[in-house]
């Protein structure tokens, strides 16, 4: 519903709406939660880790800043060489200050865990392919399409249903094949979701566009249901929370480093190919076309007889070219994804594994030992 929420407040209001119409449903999500949700922690009062999660934030932000940026302003610029060090120190900081800290934030001792880490670095990477073609596919059903806000979040349907169709199927696939399989599987259908976006013209039709979002959907939704299965039954109980936290953590940071990496790889495309067109413009009109499909469409209006015409058209044949290159990198993402799973993720995690990998698996149950995975 968020995108066609967003899209309809779009058409009819300022973009700031977006954000103001979270807040009534976030006190309904609190009033709801203190109400309904029972109450589950682990043993004891586990002091919070304020200082952890500075250092993580200013490193991730340094490190996406720098991603953005880079293409604009070049690698030996002094605010990315600057960004891309505070974020290297800041990752090393945070992994030794976690491992020293009485309670951290996040227990880098979890990592070892083979199941735990092959299961979070996939779940990273399906999301860091899919919001970066995310990222420009908004702005192809905008700028190249002509649909409204409204209209393009109308089409993302289709996503959502995929995912809920796919979700329900994930489960007794897993309970068959494994979670190892399924989520192979999974990452490799939006490997090939991601390379049906490559295929997607100036003048693709609702059918492709809606039958591509489809395929990436249920790629998504065979793949993350597994992997987050996976995640939590590498846990004891007492560990579910943390587990459940890095789970989301790492959809999040793959997203942002998606839109990241593969934006700037996708402006950066988008500049190369309209290079030649607006070479004989005036250097700052010329920079306006070469940074947006926007620019160059306002640019495009305001120019007299076939050339307006012919810059709008080559802006828009520069994007779904920039579209499909960057599409095609998403592809090897996704497929790294499948071979982590297929490499690392374990079918079905042992007793024996679970010892051997996360010294803390068993929790006492009924008087007798069990494992996180019989939990």
């Amino acid at each position: 519903m968020g995108p066609i929420v967003g899209g309809l407040l779009l058409d009819n209001w300022a973009w700031p709406i977006v954000f103001v119409i979270n807040v009534p449903i976030v006190v309904v999500g609190i009033a709801a939660t203190l109400l309904l949700v029972p109450e589950s922690k682990a043993p004891g009062r586990i002091p919070l880790d304020p200082l952890g999660a500075v250092i993580s934030v200013v490193g991730l932000v340094a490190l996406v800043y720098a991603i953005i940026e880079q293409p604009s302003l070049g690698w030996s610029d002094p605010a990315i060489a600057g960004s891309f060090l505070l974020a290297a120190v800041m990752a090393i900081t945070f992994v030794a200050w976690e491992r020293r800290v009485a309670h951290p934030m996040l227990d880098v001792s979890l990592f070892r865990n083979r199941r735990f880490s092959a299961a979070s670095l996939s779940v990273t990477l399906a999301f860091f392919a899919l919001n970066g073609a995310m990222f420009f596919l908004t702005l192809y059903l905008q700028q190249v399409k002509g649909y409204s806000a409204l209209e393009t979040g109308v089409r993302f349907i289709s996503i959502a249903i995929g995912v809920a169709l796919a979700s329900a199927l994930a489960a007794p696939l897993t309970m068959r094949y494994g979670a190892r399989i399924a989520t192979a599987l999974g990452l490799g259908v939006v490997a090939v979701g991601m390379a049906l976006f490559s295929t997607l013209g100036v003048e693709s039709g609702d059918l492709a566009i809606m039958g591509v979002l489809s395929v990436t959907a249920v790629g998504l939704g065979l793949a993350m249901t597994p992997a987050t299965d996976a995640i939590m039954g590498a846990l004891p109980r007492e560990k579910f929370g943390v587990g459940s936290a890095v789970n989301d953590v790492t959809r999040e940071v793959g997203g942002a480093l998606g839109v990241a990496i593969l934006g700037s790889v996708f402006s950066a495309g988008y500049a190369n190919r309209m290079a030649p067109t607006v070479a004989s413009l005036p250097a700052g009109v010329a920079e306006v076309a070469r940074e947006s499909l926007a620019g160059a469409t306002a640019i495009a209006g305001q120019l007299a007889g076939t050339a307006g015409v012919t810059l709008l058209e080559t802006a828009r044949t520069a994007f779904v070219g920039a579209m499909a290159t960057t599409s095609l990198i998403g592809v090897g993402f996704a497929v790294l994804g499948a071979i982590v799973a297929l490499g690392f993720l374990p079918d079905r995690a042992t007793a024996s594994d679970t010892a051997m990998e996360l010294s803390s698996t068993t929790v006492t149950l009924d008087g007798h030992a069990a494992t996180s995975e019989a939990v």
